[in-house]
């Protein structure tokens, strides 16, 4: 037979039992909520890093589009340099074929030698050829200067 004593004891038993898991429900509720609130706190670090990344690509854009700019100014300077350069150098190449080929004409006269005379002939077919290629590039130039 059970006795008031038992009795007693199953209750008071069952409410420590009941108070132990309310507290563990409890403990595990707190818990929970201060890993959603630290959760939600490196979330916002995160949206915030995210945003100062953002930030800092578009001013790497901005940057390298400002450099690129000024990468092709400067190239087209160079090249414009370049050009002018192969315009002088061929000039200058053909004033010393001209005198070149002036100078052998009038030592051939002079001396009649075969030797002279071939060099003469040489420096007369050097001159032709650099006034022919010469004259390709100008055109293809003007061509170029009409938009063709």
């Amino acid at each position: 037979m059970v006795g008031v004593a038992d009795a007693v004891w199953t209750g008071a038993f069952a409410t420590l039992l009941a108070a132990f898991l309310a507290w563990l429900k409890y403990d595990t509720d707190r818990k929970t909520r201060a890993d959603a609130r630290e959760t939600r706190a490196e979330a916002a670090k995160a949206s915030e890093a995210a945003t100062a990344a953002a930030g800092k690509v578009e001013e790497v854009k901005v940057t390298l589009k400002e450099t690129t700019a000024a990468a092709d100014k400067k190239l087209d300077a160079i090249a414009v340099v370049g050009e002018k350069t192969h315009t002088l150098v061929n000039s200058n190449m053909e004033v010393q074929l001209k005198l070149n080929k002036v100078l052998s004409q009038r030592l051939a006269e002079l001396t009649k030698d075969p030797a002279d005379i071939a060099v003469a002939a040489q420096a007369d077919r050097l001159l032709a050829e650099h006034q022919s290629k010469q004259a390709a590039v100008d055109d293809a130039d003007d061509r170029k200067a009409r938009g063709e």
